[in-house]
């Protein structure tokens, strides 16, 4: 199915995509006829979402100690079958109900509009065998039941093959209740096998939920890997002569707020469920994990993970085998020989490999093929690996898992996995090829600190005799975003300010602003910017005066990435009679207000990388003015999570900025989070002074 069909969302919400909780399998047992196109959703489909006599539609009310609350999920079900279905052909099926009251304006508003792709034609009729229901329904605290007309939908982007549609929901008041469904079905293109894409659910939500409930249906023959993590219960198992439906069912979890630097599959509630359908004769040839047919896998083994990469290392994939012949060919243009350092070869390699895989998209001229957007990182490290055994450069494969996945402990899902490739030396030098920035040497951020195994690069070999450790992590000094600024008021009397800097980027902080400011044009890149200051100083640009990028910190040798900018900044002064009223602290831009975040937090603390943010910031003052307020930006809070430091000083018409906001480490315990509060708050502060210059 075009993953586009399970975008019935908002960007705020996320529901449908990452936040279902719970199922529905009963219009199953209902049939359907598929070679008779509908324009609308059936009435038997409907039924079983909105029937009456159901728990889960007549119960409106909700507890008194939730009654004050943003907005209280009534029901919530999500379901998901995959069923071979004989001559017709394997399917998936998934729908998801939502049964919302809606307490606060800022819920309302998250909820105002929904978008979905419509796959039917101007007659109404489905363009395949996909079949896509939605269904939208108010009720009014009065008990006023309205339907949303999806004929009132309208398209916001159409091509010959694709249409999206926005449905917007008028008329809602607080204390209403929304009741939306969708329902899919999709015939997948499966003749000897097919991996259904993972289905993650995170059991808790921004809102209590009165009762939710997730269903799984999988058919006897099929593969299935689950597991529950973060103290998730175990699913109930039904089976049955041809399928098995797993379930879970809960009522009465309390909210579990959003909060900074939180990883959900870390620490929140979590079912990871997915499916494989593979003939026998096929099995072998998955780079999954698979049991039994119809026999849950919970867990993985050190052999099983290690067997990932060797099936996908063993394929014979044709843009590898360009890629091999280019790194041949390098050793010749480039007069590469024995007396050539090994990890000066290998340097060479990675980045004529990063050029092909990402300039040239992994062209192959014999074959006409592309690397699929996706699989650079896996076309990379079967190359490579090829590469240095071909040289006889010692070196391991490296299998590790992104910390937004969780950990090894708990994988059962094959394609959460990173590979790279190890140099062994005094210290580990590790390629990978997730992005086009990466450099030679540089480790990801998102894998350090997390355990990896270290397998033989040699495929044939067994997995005996290898070994595990955790990825190094990088130090807040190596993570560095440096801002050098000077300021002046054009036009004194007027409070416009105008503002020029210099960044320089470093470390893990560069990837941010690679991906912000590649591939775009000047204009772009320009717009881009200006969207970016006006969101961290809270003001208005005025005139984007001048860019210019230096370097993008990706090339070799290019450590920084570095860029300049001038422009007119309203806001950051105000004219007070005869004098300006400066928000000097809002020049190192917008920082986190605690006020906004729970003190007492659940949750573990996990940074993006252990960094530094440092401000160099010179003011020009008009002769004949003097400045009041310079003494209230010298602030420094420092513990052993990280620390802010600043100082200013006023001499010779100027005023002088430094300063600092740093955190020591990658991962802190949650006991850790007021020693964190500490240190936000100092930074809040600093941008909150202000400053009055006058005669």
């Amino acid at each position: 199915m075009n993953k586009l069909y399970l975008q019935l969302i908002k960007p705020e919400l996320n529901f449908l995509i990452k936040g279902k909780m719970a199922c529905l399998y009963l219009f199953l047992l209902i049939p359907f006829a598929w070679g008779k196109a509908q324009s609308t959703t059936p009435p038997e489909i409907e039924n079983l979402f909105w029937g009456a006599g159901d728990w889960k539609t007549e119960k409106s009310q909700v507890p008194e100690e939730w009654s004050r609350e943003e907005a209280v999920i009534i029901y919530q079900e999500n379901f998901n079958a995959y069923e071979n279905r004989g001559l017709t052909g394997i399917f998936s099926v998934e729908s998801y109900r939502m049964r919302i009251k809606m307490n606060s304006w800022k819920v309302l508003e998250e909820n105002a509009s929904f978008t979905y792709v419509d796959n039917r034609d101007e007659k109404g009729r489905f363009s395949s065998m996909d079949r896509f229901y939605a269904g939208f329904k108010l009720i009014h605290e009065d008990g006023k039941e309205e339907i949303i007309d999806l004929k009132k939908a309208y398209p916001i982007f159409e091509n010959a093959t694709l249409k999206v549609m926005k449905i917007e929901i008028h008329g809602m008041k607080q204390g209403d209740i929304l009741d939306y469904y969708y329902y899919t079905a999709d015939r997948v293109d499966a003749e000897n096998y097919f991996v259904f894409r993972p289905d993650i659910q995170i059991l808790t939500s921004p809102y209590p939920i009165m009762r939710q409930k997730i269903t799984y249906k999988v058919d006897n023959k099929f593969y299935l890997n689950y597991r529950c993590i973060n103290n998730a219960p175990e699913l109930k198992v039904e089976p049955g002569e041809d399928f098995t439906l797993y379930t879970y069912v809960e009522e009465d979890r309390d909210k579990f707020e959003p909060q900074l630097w939180h990883l959900p599959l870390m620490s929140s509630p979590t079912i990871k469920f997915q499916v494989i359908y593979a003939k026998s004769l096929f099995k072998s040839q998955l780079d999954q994990f698979m049991g039994e047919p119809g026999k849950p896998k919970n867990s993985v083994t050190p052999e099983e993970i290690a067997q990932i990469p060797r099936n996908r290392l063993r394929r014979n994939n044709s843009s590898s085998v360009a890629g091999l012949k280019l790194l041949r060919k390098m050793l010749k243009d480039k007069n590469l020989g024995p007396e050539t350092p090994d990890m000066a070869i290998a340097e060479y390699a990675f980045y004529e490999l990063r050029k092909f895989l990402y300039v040239d998209k992994g062209f192959n001229s014999f074959t006409n093929m592309y690397v699929e957007e996706g699989d650079e990182n896996k076309v990379f490290v079967k190359t490579m690996n090829e590469f240095l055994l071909e040289q006889g450069i010692g070196h391991v494969i490296v299998v590790a898992i992104p910390r937004q996945k969780s950990t090894l402990e708990n994988l059962i899902i094959a394609d959460e996995v990173s590979f790279l490739i190890g140099l062994p030396g005094a210290e580990f030098t590790f390629l990978n090829m997730e992005s086009p920035h990466n450099q030679f040497g540089q480790l990801p951020a998102h894998l350090e600190g997390s355990d990896a195994w270290l397998l033989p690069p040699n495929i044939e070999e067994t997995a005996a005799g290898f070994s595990k450790m955790p990825l190094p992590v990088s130090s807040h000094d190596q993570n560095v975003e440096k801002i050098v600024t000077h300021a002046h008021f054009p036009e004194f009397g007027s409070p416009v300010l105008r503002v020029g800097r210099t960044h320089q980027i470093s470390g893990g902080a560069k990837l941010f602003w690679q991906e912000k400011l590649s591939g775009e044009s000047f204009s772009a890149q320009v717009a881009t910017v200006t969207d970016l200051v006006e969101q961290e100083m809270e003001a208005e640009v005025n005139d984007f005066r001048m860019f210019r990028l230096h370097a993008l910190g990706e090339g070799i040798g290019e450590e920084k990435v570095i860029f300049q900018e001038e422009f007119d900044v309203n806001g950051v002064g105000v004219k007070v009679g005869d004098g300006i009223i400066l928000k000097a602290g809002m020049l190192i831009g917008r920082q986190v207000n605690p006020a906004d975040h729970e003190v007492l937090r659940e949750a573990d603390i996990y940074h993006p990388f252990a960094g530094s943010k440092e401000w160099e910031i010179t003011v020009d003052i008009p002769v004949g003015y003097q400045l009041i307020g310079v003494e209230k930006l010298n602030k420094m809070v420092m513990n052993e999570t990280g620390g802010f430091r600043s100082t200013a000083t006023f001499a010779d018409h100027k005023l002088e900025i430094r300063a600092t906001l740093f955190n020591i480490n990658l991962m802190e315990p949650v006991w850790m989070w007021r020693k964190i509060l500490e240190i936000l708050q100092a930074a809040y502060d600093f941008t909150q002074e202000v400053l009055v210059v006058k005669k």
